[in-house]
């Protein structure tokens, strides 16, 4: 090959670098704006995000290599050379990932010193597999790949930017729409940290969401033992923003899957590109809906969700694969999605049903349903047996007048089924589906409306029709399923976006072969411009147009750890009490553990334990409460019940007026042995409030000591 004509290839990827080259440069810009916006201190707050996105970004980084190198080595095994992409190679290397965790933990092998080794040895063997496959590929064509990126990916800048900041904002403290994490704080790192100390994956009767599948907590539990074990708020928190960044970069897979599969979906196009630009701007689309920044960024479920969702929908169109290997990994991938969230089985599953009648041979079908049941019960497996040991139930706590309550009496059973299904009528359920409640909650933004402009353009066209309608199915029957399961809350629509950007990527795509180029990329460069504004105006409005507020100090002066150079021998009674006042309930309950090594706390209303210290007593809102335990055997004797818990080990008590009044008065959802009664009574005893904490509602919290 001459001089010449290697320049003149050269010439256009070079061309192409630019793209990406702004785009970093983009995402770096806005990530160092938006640490900045509300600081006390920016240069701090960008130190560390810097310092974040290295340290815990390694450690979620090489499990995320690792899930890949297992999908490069298992979709090449499994589909052998049949049309298959990375991206699905991806999704089937992250559910294989995700279930391994689960079977680690299970088992007890994640406990421990061991348990950091063994937790290493997927992660590294599939890093391994994916350097081989890489040298196999060769350094040219992986630098073609990066460089084939289109400019309308920098649609996507923002969402990284607002990803990468809010990842780095320790758990708790961000997005009101979510209580601040409220659910993160009471199960979804709590409990890897308490499988953790107990050395196995198991259910606890004092969390009930133990009992759920849990395979994205298992994760995390693996993550925590990559980092060397112990609780993962503790500390400066490594492990708990490894987490936040995994869950990340499950949301950037899932819209790059989404942006190949839309090129697979476009009319005339045999294989996966990455140059159809409204494939890209579907995915975009997709990245920069609230809702999905919100989730994405917390150490939630939800993007593995999405992730095995759109794997699942690829391989619904895979050409050359047996029909029962095609339902195979349908099931699997649909059967992971289901062990990451149960509510993918109403909510993912009949969409991937509907793709695969919809997209395979009629012939097949039967085939393909065998396939994917076998794969799809193996998949739930391992919840089904761990729930058969601990409980009796192998879907506790579901069905449980069937199948068994587990631990729980008829009171509990019923108060969780009345606070996770509603008794609303079809009416005031679609008057919810179109409000706030639904799909016109302020995080929903855009999306909804470019849905339903992108079904008008893309059914306009004979070309992109059929898949048009297979697409409007699914958002379909997920939206009736939402209206008839569940409590009908708007995060629970979430697995719509999959669908609902897949049309408007064909939609692009569409129009673009009808109307002038020009006017078409005019209108999706303000539609880019207007998402990406909403995207960044919703995270700069948190917490009163201070987003990051803790950043600075970070998980450490949250837990405490960042006073333990403090000296508290010396301290008389009322300055401890104005340190202890200082430090907040969660710095005061580790400064009480520093002080007396028999520090026990009960928390009383509240059921996010994740960031105190002295083997905090806790229970979530449908467990038993153990004060309602001890009033109940001691016949409503308040002294003899506060007496059991002292010989429960209980040290000091943690009122939380605002929470108990919530779960009590206004719910109905609470221990019924405790009322707002009782609460007062224990308040106002003669001694044992050491400490008072004022609540933004005018409820205060209270730290009472029982005396020994």
């Amino acid at each position: 090959m001459s001089d010449d004509k290697a320049e003149s290839q050269l010439e256009p990827r070079g061309r192409r670098l630019i793209a990406p080259a702004i785009g970093a440069v983009l995402v770096g810009a806005i990530t160092i704006g938006l640490a900045s916006v509300g600081a006390d201190d920016p240069v701090g707050s960008a130190a560390a995000v810097l310092q974040i996105l290295i340290q815990s970004g390694a450690l979620a980084g090489a499990w995320m290599l690792g899930a890949l190198g297992i999908g490069a080595s298992l979709g090449r095994l499994v589909l052998g050379g049949s049309e298959r992409d990375a991206a699905l190679d991806a999704a089937i290397g992250v559910s294989v990932m995700l279930f391994l965790a689960h079977a680690l933990g299970a088992i007890g092998l994640l406990g421990g010193t061991s348990g950091t080794v063994i937790s290493w040895v997927p992660v590294l063997g599939g890093c391994v597999v994916l350097a081989l496959r890489m040298r196999t590929i060769g350094r040219p064509e992986i630098a073609s790949r990066l460089a084939q990126m289109p400019t309308a990916m920098l649609v996507a800048a923002p969402a990284l930017g607002v990803l990468a900041v809010a990842c780095c904002v320790p758990p708790g403290t961000l997005w009101a729409s979510e209580a601040r994490g409220f659910d993160v704080l009471s199960y979804h790192l709590q409990l890897p940290s308490e499988w953790l100390a107990g050395a196995r994956i198991q259910g606890l009767e004092h969390n009930v969401y133990s009992f759920l599948p849990s395979y994205v907590e298992a994760a995390y539990m693996q993550l925590g033992a990559m980092a060397g074990g112990g609780a993962l708020g503790a500390g400066e928190g490594v492990a708990a923003q490894a987490s936040q960044l995994l869950h990340a970069m499950l949301a950037i897979l899932a819209a790059v899957q989404v942006g190949q599969l839309i090129a697979c979906l476009l009319p005339g196009r045999d294989r996966v590109t990455t140059e159809a630009p409204a494939s890209w701007f579907g995915a975009g689309a997709m990245l920069l809906t609230p809702w999905v920044l919100v989730t994405a960024s917390l150490a939630y479920n939800e993007m593995a969700v999405l992730v095995c969702f759109a794997g699942a929908l690829r391989a619904c169109h895979l050409s050359g694969a047996s029909a029962v290997r095609r339902g195979a990994i349908i099931g699997w991938l649909t059967g992971i999605a289901c062990a990451s969230k149960l509510s993918a089985a109403y909510m993912v599953a009949p969409s991937v049903a509907i793709a695969a009648l919809m997209w395979s041979d009629r012939r097949d079908w039967m085939r393909v349903a065998i396939g994917a049941a076998l794969a799809g019960t193996l998949a739930l497996l391992p919840w089904f047996a761990r729930n058969v040991v601990d409980a009796g139930n192998p879907v506790f706590p579901f069905l449980t007048g069937i199948l068994g309550d587990g631990h729980w009496t008829d009171l509990e059973a019923e108060r969780w089924s009345r606070g996770h299904h509603s008794s609303a009528g079809v009416g005031q359920r679609i008057g919810w589906l179109l409000s706030g409640r639904g799909l016109l909650h302020a995080q929903w933004a855009l999306f909804p409306a470019l849905v339903v402009g992108a079904a008008l353009v893309a059914g306009l066209s004979r070309v992109t029709r059929r898949t048009a309608i297979a697409l409007l199915a699914m958002i379909a029957v997920q939206i009736a399923a939402w209206l008839a399961i569940g409590h009908q809350q708007s995060r629970f629509l979430l697995p719509v976006v999959v669908p609902g950007a897949l049309l408007i990527g064909i939609a692009g795509a569409s129009a673009g072969e009808r109307a002038p180029r020009r006017i078409v990329a005019g209108a999706g460069a303000i539609l880019a411009i207007a998402i990406a504004t909403i995207a960044l105006a919703t995270y700069a409005s948190q917490n009163t147009g201070r987003p990051g507020i803790g950043l600075v100090g970070g998980v450490a002066l949250i837990n405490g750890s960042a006073l333990d150079s403090t000296d508290l021998g010396s301290l008389p009674a009322p300055q401890l009490r104005e340190l202890l006042e200082q430090a907040g309930p969660m710095g005061a309950s580790r400064l009480l553990a520093r002080a007396d090594p028999e520090f026990v706390l009960y928390l009383l209303g509240d059921s996010t334990p994740f960031y105190f210290a002295g083997r905090p007593i806790y229970h979530t809102t449908w467990d038993t409460s153990p004060l309602g335990a001890a009033l109940r055997a001691t016949e409503g004797d308040l002294e003899a019940a506060l007496g059991t818990l002292r010989d429960r080990g209980v040290t000091h008590i943690l009122v939380n007026t605002s929470e108990l009044h919530r779960l009590i008065a206004v719910d109905n959802w609470y221990d019924p042995g405790v009322t707002l009664g009782v609460i007062r009574d224990l308040i106002e005893r003669p001694s044992g409030v050491i400490c008072r904490w004022q609540g933004p509602s005018g409820m205060d919290t209270f730290l009472i000591e029982l005396s020994r």
